[in-house]
């Protein structure tokens, strides 16, 4: 699975083939595409980051799009007379002028309509008459209405009957470039499958949420029927087990991470320490080397062969965690 670039007309850079690449989209789930927005930590719209991205000229209007190398017509779609600018998208068009006028703006203030973009929204957020909360509000939504003890050591062994998935990712720069991977064992601790994702630029809980969702499909894949998972990262653990998911950029991830638990018969979730949870480690380190997006490995690597040697022979770094195992 992967992207097919030489559909896309024009060049991209790099980095923003990585975001892309690591962008989810859900596997098993039916629910339509939604618009997110990026400048908050859960997608949803936000008026503090909406002005300043505004201030800052980074909204991404038809003029700052073919700033950046994009081709497209610079035309405003709505009044189809000027460039669509962020100034003219925000006070400058006729569409937007129709909208100041309904709150009581009249089209004749000069001292409204005239301004450069930084001042106008520096002054109409901190002027006398917007100097409270309710009125730097409205002014702000109509600028943007437009637009217990556990031993979890990671042994070797599962329960009897049972296999054992150890998943783990990795993004250092919070958003950075992201790698993930995990492996499932068997009852004895032989080797059944391993994987690794070169994952792209994205942030580390979202790198967990991708690791997740690859062993749990493989797990689906292979028709294991009673699996226990190990993972270090406990807030994934806490949003899959939640009955909702509010935050729009995880939605997908979360949501096929829920369906592929739903069809495991028995599925245990621990959390466990990071210093148990090498050989999954290894695994997402080794997504950051290989040219493939997603690699799975029928037999141990050469580079994990130590890791997993250690764990046969019953070397392990164990640690106690809170009480955190979930059983569905």
């Amino acid at each position: 699975m992967g992207w097919n670039w030489a559909r896309i007309p024009f060049e991209l850079p790099q980095c923003i083939k990585k975001e892309i690449q690591a962008t989810p989209f859900a596997l098993t789930g039916t629910s339509q595409d939604r618009l997110i927005w990026m400048g908050s930590r859960d997608g949803e719209f936000d008026l503090k980051s909406a002005y300043r991205q505004c201030y800052h000229d980074s909204i991404g209007v038809k003029d700052r799009l073919v700033a950046r190398g994009l081709v497209v017509d610079l035309t405003c779609p709505l009044c189809h007379s000027d460039v669509k600018t962020i100034s003219h998208a925000l006070k400058d068009c006729l569409v937007s002028i129709r909208t100041w006028n309904d709150i009581g703006i009249p089209s004749g203030s000069n001292t409204f309509f005239s301004q450069n973009l930084h001042t106008w929204l520096a002054e109409n957020c901190t002027v006398e008459r917007r100097n409270n909360s309710e009125g730097k509000g409205i002014f702000l939504l109509c600028l943007f209405s437009k637009g217990g003890s556990n031993s979890n050591s990671e042994t070797n062994q599962a329960t009897r009957g049972w296999v054992k998935l150890n998943t783990d990712s990795l993004s250092l720069g919070n958003p950075s470039l992201a790698e993930g991977g995990g492996v499932i064992r068997d009852e004895e601790g032989n080797w059944l499958v391993g994987f690794a994702r070169n994952i792209g630029i994205t942030t580390s809980f979202q790198a967990e949420l991708w690791g997740q969702r690859d062993g749990l499909t493989l797990c689906v894949e292979h028709n294991f029927s009673a699996v226990e998972v190990e993972l270090d990262a406990r807030a994934v653990l806490d949003v899959i087990t939640s009955p909702v998911c509010s935050n729009s950029l995880i939605t997908s991830l979360v949501n096929d991470c829920k369906q592929l638990a739903s069809r495991i018969p028995q599925l245990r979730l621990n959390h466990c320490y990071c210093d148990a949870n090498r050989s999954a480690d290894k695994f997402a380190r080794m997504g950051a080397v290989q040219k493939r997006p997603f690699a799975i490995f029928l037999s141990s690597p050469v580079d994990a062969a130590g890791i997993f040697r250690s764990k046969m022979f019953g070397v392990t770094m164990s640690r106690v965690c809170p009480e955190a195992v979930v059983s569905v």
